[in-house]
């Protein structure tokens, strides 16, 4: 793992400061407040939307815990995992799934998605996945005018970051409605291998582990 992040960092900041300065403002998407909560089958963190942003800030301080994600104006910050909860199970711990076709959120095509039933367990290694305000607006998907806005929280069971799940990954690819273009175009022959790379890995581990879907009457509710 930390391999993996020296190696970002070389390759895109080649040295030089990364783009999250001290002044930067981060805000919680909508679309995190509505999808990473107790209720859905997501990670979430255990506190308010204002908690999660101090922890987030306090990350930052760090540069070591900043990598760059997929394309520019995509950052993660590795976070401190207390107070955060998974729902990544693996499937041989599964006893029943759950099978929808729905989309991910008004606006978007239907998809079909696997889940399990259980209970979220606390997180190992999490990572927050911001967008800069510049890479939202180029899909009309800023909900604030924040300069970054937290738009996923990635809580692992294990001490590694999971691979994006490849629903996502294509949505992005083929720039279709909640997706961010990649600009693959634009990457180095490098670059594309371990896009490729990264694929293959992710279609592997989502193939071995669902997301829970938390037991009704064990839900309560975040609020600000």
């Amino acid at each position: 793992m930390f391999e993996k992040i020296k190696k970002a960092h070389d390759m895109f900041f080649n040295g030089t400061k990364i783009l999250l300065d001290e002044s930067d403002t981060i805000a919680v998407s909508s679309f995190v407040k509505g999808r990473h909560t107790p209720e859905e089958p997501h990670s979430h963190f255990d506190g308010t939307w204002d908690e999660l942003l101090d922890v987030v800030n306090n990350a930052k301080k760090n540069e070591s815990n900043i990598i760059p994600g997929y394309r520019d104006g995509v950052l993660l910050v590795i976070v401190p995992a207390k107070r955060f909860l998974t729902s990544i199970v693996p499937n041989e711990s599964v006893e029943r799934f759950n099978v929808e076709y729905t989309p991910r959120k008004k606006g978007e095509k239907p998809v079909l998605k696997i889940s399990s039933f259980g209970d979220k367990t606390p997180a190992v290694y999490v990572e927050i996945v911001l967008y800069s305000h510049e890479t939202l607006t180029e899909s009309s998907e800023a909900s604030c005018d924040a300069d970054w806005e937290v738009i996923s929280i990635n809580a692992s069971p294990i001490n590694e970051a999971i691979p994006m799940n490849n629903t996502t990954r294509a949505r992005n690819v083929l720039c279709e409605p909640g997706g961010t273009d990649p600009h693959l175009e634009q990457k180095t022959k490098e670059e594309l291998i371990e896009f490729i790379r990264d694929t293959s890995q992710a279609t592997m581990f989502w193939s071995r582990h669902t997301m829970v879907q938390p037991p009704i009457g064990t839900r309560k509710d975040v609020t600000n």
